[in-house]
């Protein structure tokens, strides 16, 4: 039996999923596919092979050479954040730093196991994209240095677009971490055509 959290997530992934197929920004240019996120896999080593948010992390800092923290708040002793995030919108948040290079994510302990996942996945997904921290919701824009990021493309221009492509990236993660080598784009990978 599925959980009914899991069962919402998975039915609102499929939805987003169908109708971000041929959804079209930035002067045509697509969102990524599940085939690109298989090759970003592949380069961190991580295609075909089962993984966490935290071995996904792993992966990425040794990629773009800078150190990503993950912390998981307990929001009952720190209620402020927990608020903070509500009002934003948001159930994790992603900062970058200078000097030394890096980033750091937050994420509420309370938060059931599945959304702290996809939360995680989402921030991670931001990261790899390279996209700059928005305006809107983090004061003045900040982004990674130049050419720090796993995506082959630039980021996206509008934040809209930019969150919608983190929370593709969320349900690629999650997916292909859970399958493993029984994910569909795994195999494709490697098929001899």
């Amino acid at each position: 039996m599925i959980l009914p959290e899991l069962k919402n997530v998975l039915t609102s992934a499929r939805r987003f999923l169908s109708s971000s197929d041929s959804a079209i920004s930035d002067a045509a240019r697509r969102f990524l596919t599940p085939e690109e996120f298989q090759v970003e896999l592949a380069i961190l080593g991580l295609s075909g092979k089962e993984f966490h948010p935290t071995d996904y992390a792993v992966a990425l800092e040794d990629y773009l050479g800078l150190r990503i923290a993950i912390s998981v708040i307990p929001d009952a002793h720190y209620p402020e954040i927990a608020r903070m995030l509500a009002q934003r919108g948001s159930m994790a948040q992603l900062r970058y730093r200078e000097d030394p290079p890096g980033a750091a994510i937050f994420v509420l302990s309370s938060l059931p196991p599945i959304v702290r996942t996809l939360s995680l996945y989402h921030e991670l997904g931001h990261l790899a994209a390279g996209d700059p921290l928005g305006a809107r919701r983090y004061g003045p824009a900040v982004g990674q240095p130049v050419g720090m990021r796993l995506a082959r493309r630039p980021p996206l221009l509008d934040e809209e677009d930019r969150e919608k492509e983190a929370d593709m990236r969320a349900v690629y993660s999650l997916l292909a971490g859970s399958l493993g080598p029984r994910h569909y784009y795994a195999e494709k990978m490697y098929d001899v055509v």
